[in-house]
């Protein structure tokens, strides 16, 4: 199983629009291509300052054009081809810079709808992503995300799977995390949310955390160390665990405090190409309290049979877990 850790470093804004710059200025950019440049543009004020500096500096270089257009250089002078083609190139540079000057008149300023950036992990496989105001955001295996950074906030969507967030504290834009009628909103903290059947589970390691059920609008503060399960019916009651422990499966293990079977099997199927199953729902319904590590799948099946009165049946396509007779 593949379980190395992938890092995503997302480009600052201005590194972004030095590439819309790029892309733009290409013979062979598309509307499409402007078009996912509009969405960029009108998603936060930070891009639309950075496409400002972009293009003063594009500026400039057309300004050097005719600098070298009023003082050419000598013929005779060691130096001749080389300020020639400084020459040529800062001519380009200008040609381009006026054509992105043109397309940046012809969009709109920024009342197009907030477009989001999808990130997803493989199966068994842990992925990192940097965001550019300093928070990290730790994917578990075969999880998903739709990131949304605007002016007013930073907002997470978790579409499947499990997340660690490491969030940088910022008054001015807090960190929301939205997850199966779920909304956990901070400041600045540590926390894991992990995503299960139509329901989800928050932790904290550090800081606090406000987790609102959308659907009662009913809300807890959690404080380092404690958890809350959210259903789809409401809240759980707030319970406590070790604070270190929360993503422990960041450090490749899976620690579990009287869980149901049916949470082990959903973590499982994201380490396994062959899904875990339940011969009945009344399985589901036991608990236990274990660690397993997550780089070595067979001890991990094959330990539920040890503290759980099943019996493992491996097959091609499944491994199916059957009430031991």
């Amino acid at each position: 199983m593949n379980s190395d850790e992938e890092t995503v470093v997302i480009p600052t804004a201005q590194q972004q629009a030095h590439e819309w710059m790029v892309l733009l200025c290409d013979d062979e950019a598309s509307d499409h291509d402007r078009a996912r440049f509009k969405r960029w543009l009108a998603i936060d004020t930070e891009y639309q300052q950075a496409w400002q500096q972009t293009q003063s500096l594009w500026r400039q270089a057309g300004q050097l054009t005719d600098l070298g257009k009023l003082h050419p250089p000598r013929a005779n002078t060691a130096f001749a081809k080389p300020a020639k083609k400084i020459t040529q190139l800062v001519s380009g540079l200008a040609i381009a810079a006026s054509v992105i000057l043109a397309i940046a008149l012809w969009l709109p300023s920024t009342t197009d709808q907030q477009q989001g950036v999808r990130y997803h992990s493989e199966l068994a496989q842990t992925r990192q992503i940097h965001l550019p105001e300093g928070s990290v955001v730790t994917l578990g295996a075969d999880s998903q995300i739709e990131l949304r950074l605007s002016e007013h906030q930073r907002r997470v969507i978790l579409l499947r799977g499990e997340a660690f967030f490491d969030v940088t504290k910022d008054s001015r834009r807090p960190f929301i995390v939205d997850s199966e009628g779920t909304q956990v909103s901070v400041l600045g903290t540590r926390f894991n949310v992990n995503q299960l059947d139509r329901q989800s589970k928050v932790s904290v390691q550090s800081g606090l955390v406000a987790v609102t059920h959308i659907g009662s609008q009913k809300q807890v503060e959690l404080a380092p160390g404690e958890r809350v399960v959210s259903y789809i019916d409401g809240l759980a009651p707030v319970s406590r665990q070790d604070a270190s422990k929360s993503g422990a499966w960041r450090e490749g293990l899976r620690l579990y405090f009287d869980a149901p079977l049916n949470d082990v099997v959903a973590d499982f199927n994201r380490y396994s190409e062959r899904p875990l199953e339940l011969a009945s729902e009344e399985l589901g319904k036991l608990s236990l309290t274990a660690v397993f590590p997550t780089d070595n799948i067979a001890i991990m099946v094959h330990s539920l049979s040890d503290v759980l009165p099943i019996v493992i049946t491996e097959e091609d396509d499944r491994i199916l877990l059957s009430p031991r007779q």
